[in-house]
């Protein structure tokens, strides 16, 4: 048993030999997690957790009897419970979850192949909190339409890592549903007409890792007006043509990666009203015995001229940017281009790009012309992790205030008088990467200017910080930094008050 005290709460992780009487250790206690993980503890009985205030229970791991009233005395605290690995019966009898007032329930990793979920589980149960729920990994191949009758509240369902072949009636039901997760369903192969129309509130859909390869014309119908964000990364989807999606009038969020689309065309996202990030990355195909990789026609993101913020165009085994189709795209951000084939960064590389933010990792860059970065906006911030940059006096050639962030991690940077200068000047605000020479191997660049022996090896005595730079604007990723550290203190501070 390990305690891990946290100011006036505690987390508990049980292991192998536990009784009750270790449990009832922590009697009158506040415990925000408690994990029982592969124990002895096999039978669960009334008066277990007596005296105890759990937040979140997980027990996990090991054949387990669960009585009725088991959790009777931790209903007023319990928030989460956690049930992953436990045996639950094929006739999944899940009486002692009754009246418990649980907002979130996972059952992962129960289930005998071939699972069919049946009728009615949860309709006696009066589960009025439970907004999430997870069958992940339950060896599911049928759901019955009315398996989740008694849910109809239910906000989150993931029912990843199932054997499910179709979409059907019993999703229907659940009319409150914002967000679901069918992702690694790899016989789900198609989706058909009006497969989520009753579900008006629902936002966000997972198919990633299945094997669709076919969205027939009206699968969206009834989402028109809610969905935000829909993820089909490893597909099958072969068509360059969206027809399906276009309707979709909130769509924000497009995930399409590693699929076998190699073809897109002039009209491909016309009709995609408020699309702001795409993904496109990984397309590879068989074609007449040769691997393919997307081919961008001049005018592939049509329609997406002044809505698209960031693109994902990774892996795709470019030589060099689609320069023609980038350039009709005037406000976007972010541009992720990495895992190509770019060994150097020459002039007009970025010509007419608009992104601030450009990712460029793992490749085999080993050479940047002086003036490659003259067509990116002042501020910008690059990111050239894990490639074989080992010379950095480009910098000193591009203009002042040209790079608010440089990222170059993982590259064999050889720490010169030149790289003493750019640290020491400050040529770029936020400097990230490390030296890979014999005389400063492991040194942050941006320090190296510190250090004794630069100072003595290179000539800094008319060497001063005199950038002044006054960046105009802030990139969308410095924006989710600040908006996430803004969250977190909001969520911090709400949580010591409710403490209270």
């Amino acid at each position: 048993m390990r305690k891990d005290s946290d100011k006036d709460y505690i987390v508990i992780n049980c292991e192998l030999s536990v009784t009750e009487d270790d449990i009832h250790v922590f009697a009158n206690t506040s415990i925000r997690r408690l994990k029982l993980h592969n124990t002895t503890m096999t039978n669960l009985v009334a008066g277990t957790f007596k005296d105890i205030n759990v937040e979140t229970l997980t027990v996990h791991d090991q054949v387990t009897k669960i009585e009725s009233d088991t959790f009777a005395d931790i209903m007023d605290t319990l928030t989460t419970l956690k049930l992953i690995n436990i045996n639950i019966s094929r006739n999944w009898d899940l009486n002692f979850l009754k009246d418990l007032k649980i907002s979130r329930l996972y059952l992962d990793q129960n289930g005998i192949y071939p699972e069919h979920f049946p009728e009615l589980v949860f309709s006696n149960l009066s589960l009025g909190s439970l907004k999430h729920l997870s069958l992940k990994n339950c060896k599911i191949v049928d759901i019955m339409d009315n398996s989740f009758q008694g849910l109809e509240h239910l906000d989150t369902l993931d029912i990843s890592y199932n054997n499910i072949p179709k979409i059907a009636s019993w999703i229907l039901r659940l009319k409150n549903l914002r967000k679901i997760n069918m992702s690694n369903n790899k016989r789900l192969i198609y989706i058909g007409d009006n497969a989520f129309y009753s579900l008006t509130k629902l936002e966000e859909i997972d198919l990633s890792n299945t094997g669709i390869n076919a969205i027939l014309e009206h699968a969206f119908n009834g989402l028109e007006h809610s969905l935000h964000t829909l993820k089909l990364r490893h597909a099958q989807l072969q068509d360059g043509h969206f027809n399906t999606m276009k309707h979709l009038k909130r769509l924000k969020t497009l995930d399409l990666s590693y699929n076998k689309i190699v073809d897109m065309h002039n009209t491909s996202f016309i009709g995609f009203s408020s699309l702001q990030s795409l993904d496109v990355s990984g397309q590879r195909d068989i074609r007449d015995g040769h691997q393919v990789s997307l081919n961008f026609v001049d005018s592939a993101f049509r329609g997406l001229d002044r809505k698209l913020l960031i693109l994902k165009i990774r892996d795709l085994m470019m030589t060099s940017l689609p320069l023609a189709a980038l350039s009709s795209l005037q406000v976007l951000e972010e541009l992720d281009a990495s895992q190509n084939e770019f060994t150097e960064i020459y002039d007009d590389f970025f010509y007419k790009v608009n992104a601030r933010v450009i990712y460029l990792r793992d490749m085999d860059i080993s050479y940047i012309q002086p003036n490659a970065f003259m067509d990116l906006k002042l501020g910008s911030e690059v990111f050239l992790d894990n490639n074989d940059i080992k010379n950095m006096s480009f910098i000193l050639e591009t203009r002042k205030c040209q790079f608010l962030t440089l990222s170059l991690k993982n590259n064999s940077v050889d720490c010169s008088c030149d790289v003493v200068e750019i640290a020491l000047t400050n040529r770029v605000r936020h400097l990230e990467g490390t030296c890979a020479d014999g005389f400063f191997k492991g040194e942050p660049l941006r320090r190296v200017h510190k250090l004794p022996l630069a100072q003595t090896m290179c000539d800094i005595s008319n060497l001063r910080n005199d950038t002044n730079c006054k960046y105009t604007g802030v990139s969308r990723a410095s924006h989710f930094t600040i908006y996430k550290l803004y969250f977190h203190t909001l969520f911090f501070i709400l949580a010591v008050v409710d403490f209270k």
